[in-house]
């Protein structure tokens, strides 16, 4: 939950808060690239990197050739795949650094400041390392466990593949790759700590997740203006989406193309 609150201020200007994330196996270095430059501006089609850096175990797009172990095979292999992600990174971060002269991102070290408290306070190094371990890979399981299923992942969200709405707006389009869940929105603990308040995250990705909430009133009365449909949807929908758009092979020939003119 720590590292996820991080999310909230690499997208913001240099600040000590956004180097939470570094506690972890990955770096706000590296996020700042592919969370706030690639997913953020690409949300949910070919060019964004949370989507392809997954393949092609964790196969989003609707493409008709994925095999049955695409399809169905993370029901099995997210529990011991998922953890394992941020791990690799780190370790193919290191390897480019020794073999290929590779600068290493800042901060790709701090994760263990964590293990040698650990140490200072266990009976032996070999139980702190094991603590250090067990604490890592269940806080990578829970926060791409969150990630996948907070707001991208259904067979009603575009995906690259679906018929695009006619109004290729680049905010309209963020509406239609976002769905917000009703359990967490206004609840600050929970936004911050959950990927929470989403399609105004992605409207306005710069703008502190305390006060998105207050946004709400004027973004539901412009859409409401502009005939622009909005709804909620509830977690274990988007959980079972998640599974359901990887089974997916066929693209959403009726997306809903809205004929919206947006001045």
């Amino acid at each position: 939950m720590v590292i996820t609150c991080a999310h909230n201020f690499f997208h913001q200007k240099d600040n000590w808060r956004m180097h939470y994330f570094d506690l972890s196996f990955s770096t706000a270095h590296e996020w700042r690239v592919s969370h706030a430059l690639s997913h953020h501006l690409y949300t949910n089609t070919a060019n964004d990197i949370e989507i392809s850096t997954l393949e092609p175990l964790w196969e989003f797009l609707p493409k008709p050739d994925k095999n049955l172990l695409q399809r169905y095979g993370s029901i099995v292999y997210d529990l011991v795949l998922v953890p394992l992600v941020p791990l690799c990174q780190h370790v193919l971060n290191i390897f480019a650094a020794c073999v290929k002269g590779k600068a290493l991102p800042p901060g790709e070290f701090a994760q263990y400041s964590v293990l040698i408290m650990i140490s200072i306070f266990s009976q032996s190094f070999w139980l702190a390392l094991r603590l250090f371990m067990a604490l890592h890979l269940t806080a990578y399981f829970v926060f791409l466990f969150i990630g996948l299923t907070a707001a991208h992942h259904h067979p009603d969200i575009f995906h690259d593949g679906d018929k695009m709405r006619d109004n290729p707006d680049w905010g309209l389009c963020q509406l239609d790759a976002v769905r917000d869940r009703m359990e967490v929105t206004g609840n600050l603990l929970m936004v911050l700590t959950t990927f929470g308040e989403h399609t105004l995250h992605h409207l306005l990705p710069t703008v502190d997740h305390s006060k998105l909430n207050s946004l709400y009133p004027v973004f539901l009365e412009t859409c409401k203006e502009f005939n622009i449909p909005f709804s909620f949807m509830n977690w274990p929908t988007l959980f079972a989406g998640k599974y359901l758009q990887m089974a997916n092979i066929t693209p959403n020939s009726n997306y809903p193309g809205y004929k919206v003119k947006v001045s």
